[in-house]
């Protein structure tokens, strides 16, 4: 393991000390060590680094300018692309914030891009089976999920794309796992398709 990632997963311990994960129980850390991993076979430790701090920023109150003293500007870069702004949320809905996030990911930098699809991938399969979360979040998070993936590779360079297929199809199969079925008035047929 290279220093920069001994240092920004010293960090990442650090700052989410105490935390846990939506069930209560689960350290939050694993969830940046395990996306860190995956991220890790990139071969690239900006993005690991980047990887193990990607909420550090939006989860404590760890500034981007530690960020960068204890990595390097790249890494502060991807963190900074990879966190969500803190929005006045009374005075904008969910959606819009959403539509927001889409848009700044959109044109985020392709190393960001394969960050967010394996974290989403992360979350979409703790949410699968998690009975700690209603079934309407499920189905608002795997919709937001498709929106997400599908903006992020819209204007993908083709070689690009063939980078992150599988992940791109991997978080769609999840996210349409935890959409809620259609079900049409007077009908007994499910319509899945509209989903």
């Amino acid at each position: 393991m290279s220093e920069l990632i001994k240092k920004a997963e010293e960090l990442a311990r650090g700052a989410h000390d105490g935390q846990f994960r939506k069930d209560g129980v689960t350290p939050y850390i694993e969830h940046p060590a395990q996306l860190a991993k995956l991220v890790s076979e990139f071969d690239d430790e900006n993005a690991t680094a980047a990887a193990w701090l990607h909420d550090v920023v939006e989860d404590t109150d760890t500034a981007l300018d530690t960020i960068e003293l204890a990595t390097n500007r790249d890494v502060r870069r991807m963190v900074f692309q990879l966190t969500t702004p803190e929005y006045d949320k009374a005075k904008m809905p969910r959606d819009r914030r959403k539509f927001y996030d889409r848009m700044r990911l959109a044109v985020a930098d392709f190393d960001v891009q394969r960050i967010k699809m394996l974290d989403r991938i992360i979350n979409l399969q703790d949410m699968k089976d998690a009975d700690y979360f209603k079934a309407d979040f499920k189905d608002k998070y795997g919709r937001e999920s498709i929106d997400l993936v599908n903006a992020m590779v819209r204007n993908m360079d083709p070689t690009a794309f063939n980078w992150v297929e599988d992940m791109y199809y991997k978080l769609k199969a999840l996210a349409r796992g935890l959409i809620q079925p259609i079900v049409l008035e007077g009908s007994k047929d499910v319509d899945t398709e509209k989903a």
